[in-house]
């Protein structure tokens, strides 16, 4: 862990190749330890696979034939936005509705649709403050501030979306008041 310097046990990393689609993935031990076994020589980039880390620094790593590397990854804790959206008039759970994201100091942007359970889940981001806007057609559109600054925080709530307003009545012939038919 990049801030507390602890070793980060059962942490999936990934190693991928820089030149080819190759890549492999392991778990680290209890003690934080991972090994990568069997590696072809060649030039690998090691990062997190782990949804609530990021890796610090992109690691590059040189394999040589018959050679063994060690290296320390540094990773950072990070942020989850997580909710769900549903009908504000009959609490049903709404699926594909937009969720866009934008990082205030960072580039993390994106969007994601809900589930059929009105669900949404967003990984990986870095410890900022971010604009979330919630859309669907024929919905109020509602935006909201995540603040995932704090270490460890994870950000969940519960969106209930309206429906447009609606404006009805009745046609009437001026002269008698009575409907037009």
């Amino acid at each position: 862990d990049s801030v507390s310097k602890a070793p980060v046990p059962r942490a999936r990393l990934k190693l991928a190749s820089v030149a080819s689609t190759e890549s492999f993935e392991t778990t680290s031990d209890a003690l934080g330890n991972f090994r990568f076994a069997e590696i072809l020589p060649g030039q690998f980039q090691l990062t997190s696979a782990e949804p609530t880390f990021l890796t610090s620094e992109p690691t590059l790593i040189q394999a040589e034939r018959e050679q063994s590397n060690w290296t320390t990854v540094f990773l950072s804790p990070a942020g989850i936005l997580r909710g769900q959206v549903r009908d504000q008039l009959t609490d049903a759970p709404l699926a594909e509705v937009t969720i866009s994201y934008r990082g205030q100091t960072t580039d993390d942007r994106g969007q994601i649709l809900t589930d059929d359970t009105g669900e949404f889940s967003i990984g990986g981001l870095s410890l900022d403050q971010y604009d979330v806007t919630v859309a669907k057609r024929g919905y109020i559109v509602e935006y909201a501030v995540a603040d995932l600054r704090d270490m460890g925080t994870r950000w969940q709530t519960e969106f209930h979306l309206s429906s447009g307003k609606t404006v009805s009545g009745m046609v009437t012939n001026s002269s008698d008041h009575q409907p037009i038919q």
